[in-house]
């Protein structure tokens, strides 16, 4: 084997030792920045927020004899809520009506989409939307 055989061997075996310790410092940084992360959170984060839903009508739609409201449900807490019963209660010339629906899960920060039926119409009278109750998962 000549002299440049082994130079050529060598320097190799350098650069692979280099990149290993490159990959390898990298790896740690990674790992270290997410459990810097995850520590701060666990530190900072304190008990689930309190539930903020806040339902929207967005749209009314005529089914044969029913009327539908069609309705989104915004979680906006940071939680996850489960088990959210939203109820709607149309007053009108014909009287008042009561309906209600359960969102079996709605992820924090995100919104849901529902349906109320109604024999009367909605756009003729007063509708009140609110969430009356949920449970966390």
């Amino acid at each position: 084997m000549s002299d440049d055989e082994g130079s050529d061997d060598r320097r190799a075996r350098q650069r692979s030792a280099t990149l290993g310790w490159v990959a390898g410092s990298v790896g740690l940084g990674v790992t270290l920045t997410i459990l810097g992360y995850l520590g701060s959170q666990a530190l900072t984060q304190r008990g689930p927020a309190a539930a903020i839903i806040v339902v929207d009508v967005e749209r009314i739609s005529d089914v044969g004899p029913a009327h539908v409201v069609e309705i989104v449900a915004h979680n906006r807490a940071p939680s996850a809520v489960a088990a959210v019963k939203v109820e709607g209660t149309l007053t009108s010339a014909e009287g008042t009506e009561t309906s209600a629906l359960t969102f079996d899960y709605i992820p924090g920060g995100s919104s849901v989409h529902g349906g109320l039926h109604f024999s009367s119409n909605p756009r003729g009278g007063s509708l009140e939307l609110r969430s009356v109750g949920h449970v966390r998962p």
